[in-house]
């Protein structure tokens, strides 16, 4: 059994690998086809593997002829056909009934009506903290312009609608030119700043709010209102032109510079005055006061006005009128 066995397996690797390799024709196909659905029958007529052997020796391998498909059935004839073990169907049978059947998933109930409460409650305080107590940014925001359609800012034109652009460009620190527009500022809800027509004015890089580094104002040209609110972090405020350096803590006040010199007009509060031209010391302004430094060695000027608007002088009407404005 062993030769015949060799001897089959040598033969199909020749058959294999002959060159060009023989078409089988579809009567030879046929015939495999039936003969192995004839084989399967036959092998489930009797327990034992003679009968399958049997129909091999008699049905195929009695062709002795040397044509592609007498050599093929010969190979296929000779080459034994392992038996399946009852014991190993009997295994695979226990193997696939130990499975069982899956359990189906239990559904989950709703949660409860106290549990979405408590979330939609937990959801409500964090939007509530982040709107209120949470610091805000700390970046200008341009809140109006008016008068006009166009503002230099660090050398370059923008026009009215640029104010997302304007408010990050002053926050990071720019000479603005206001040209013929009015400008109203504002750093969260409490610092305003307006900037007049005709003005030129240099804002410092936005220091870290609550800390002891000042906002730092340098006016060249023109006119600027300032107005401190409740709940102001408390950074210093200083105001420069070439005459005067102005402290601000907790005011409204109004600062005009031109070729004659430096005008401090304080509203609201007072401030500190140092006279960078006199003699250098520091005099406080208080509200309804204005502090004038003349240029040229002018030396200093002090005038006190009603706090009434209809009353004040009428160019006090604009920084009075800006100190109510919310």
């Amino acid at each position: 059994m062993a030769g015949e066995r060799e001897f089959h397996e040598e033969e199909f690797e020749s058959f294999l690998g002959a060159d060009p390799r023989p078409e089988a024709r579809k009567e030879f196909r046929d015939r495999c086809r039936e003969a192995f659905l004839g084989a399967g029958q036959a092998g489930f007529q009797g327990a034992g593997g003679a009968g399958r052997e049997s129909w091999s020796r008699e049905g195929v391998g009695a062709r002795t002829g040397n044509t592609v498909e007498d050599r093929l059935e010969r190979i296929i004839a000779g080459t034994p056909r392992p038996e399946a073990s009852p014991a190993f169907r009997e295994e695979l049978r226990g193997r696939f009934l130990s499975a069982g059947v899956p359990e189906p998933a239990r559904a989950t109930s709703p949660p409860s009506l106290l549990r979405r409460v408590i979330v939609w409650t937990a959801a409500a305080a964090a939007f509530l903290f982040v709107t209120f107590y949470l610091p805000k940014e700390q970046r200008w925001r341009v809140r109006d312009v008016r008068g006009g359609d166009r503002i230099e800012v660090a050398g370059v034109v923008y026009g009215s609608g640029d104010a997302r652009r304007l408010g990050d460009l002053l926050s990071e620190g720019a000479a603005v030119d206001s040209l013929d527009a009015v400008i109203d500022l504002e750093l969260s809800d409490w610092l305003r700043v307006r900037v007049l027509g005709g003005s030129e004015v240099e804002l410092a890089a936005l220091p870290e709010l609550g800390g002891d580094e000042p906002l730092v104002f340098s006016l060249t040209q023109g006119e600027i209102y300032v107005k401190t609110l409740e709940g102001y972090p408390g950074n210093p405020i200083l105001i420069e032109t070439p005459e005067q350096r102005i402290r601000v803590t907790g005011t409204v006040l109004g600062v005009m510079r031109d070729e004659k010199g430096t005008c401090c007009c304080v509203a609201r509060g007072s401030v500190e005055v140092e006279d960078l031209r006199a003699s250098g010391a520091e005099v406080e302004v208080r509200s309804c006061h204005s502090h004038i430094s003349h240029c040229g060695g002018g030396g200093v000027e002090w005038r006190e006005w009603p706090a009434d608007p209809e009353k004040a002088p009428s160019h006090m009407a604009p920084l009075l009128a800006f100190a109510t404005q919310g």
